[in-house]
């Protein structure tokens, strides 16, 4: 894959232009890049940024779509007003999902599929997401985690403690996936698995075990142990 000519600063400014309301197209315009690249970058980070908000405790969730949408004061212009299919279809998509986590509707991924044909089904394999029967690319929220795999298991490749490995991205998602499955584990001890609330995090928890495998999750779980995670 080819290696982009925007550094991380760069990219991530891109996106929190397009967050305070510069329109996509304009900012792709002025930034000299494609749409689809946009919606690239911003599968990337959003997986970042939800493992810091999970690592804080706050169940995040985001459906990524793309279109065109309308933005507009309320009447009394304090507030700022979201109009679009783009918007509607997030919302919708947001309100269907029993999981924690961020979704990529296929009208987000498609465009960039048609540029580089082959490049969905290939992050799949590498655990970046999964891709769901009805299309929907379910996005792995610990990447710097399973980036690492390779060298987790192999001694003294990764020194303790873990907390300041990395960091912020790496102990983000070992703190991210303990609040997970801490909180699943509480609604099982509580025999809860069908309140809306609950099943939330089970499945999410049987994604997480899905997409960075048993083993991966296994050692995780270890990592956060007092005597690994935090310095002496």
């Amino acid at each position: 894959m080819k290696q982009s000519r925007f550094t991380d600063e760069q990219i991530i400014g891109f996106l929190k232009q397009a967050d305070a309301g510069m329109s996509v197209k304009e900012l792709c315009r002025s930034g000299g890049f494609s749409q689809p690249t946009f919606y690239k970058w911003r599968s990337r980070f959003g997986g970042m940024v939800l493992s810091a908000l999970l690592a804080a405790k706050i169940p995040a969730r985001r459906a990524i779509t793309f279109g065109q949408f309308d933005v507009r004061a309320d009447s009394t212009g304090r507030h700022q007003l979201y109009y679009g299919r783009a918007m509607v279809e997030a919302y919708r998509a947001e309100q269907r999902e029993k999981w924690i986590g961020i979704t990529i509707q296929p009208s987000a991924w498609r465009p960039y599929e048609s540029e580089n044909p082959g490049n969905i089904n290939t992050f799949a394999s590498e655990g970046v997401w999964l891709r769901r029967e009805d299309n929907v690319l379910l996005l792995n929220p610990f990447i710097k985690l399973r980036g690492w795999s390779d060298l987790l298991f192999v001694p003294g490749e990764v020194e303790k403690p873990y907390s300041t490995h990395n960091a912020p991205e790496f102990p983000n998602d070992l703190l991210g996936l303990k609040f997970l499955r801490e909180t699943a584990d509480a609604y099982a001890m509580r025999n809860d698995f069908h309140s809306p609330a609950a099943v939330k995090y089970h499945v999410t928890i049987a994604f997480l075990k899905k997409i960075i495998g048993e083993k991966l999750y296994s050692w995780a779980e270890t990592a956060v142990k007092p005597e690994n995670f935090y310095t002496r």
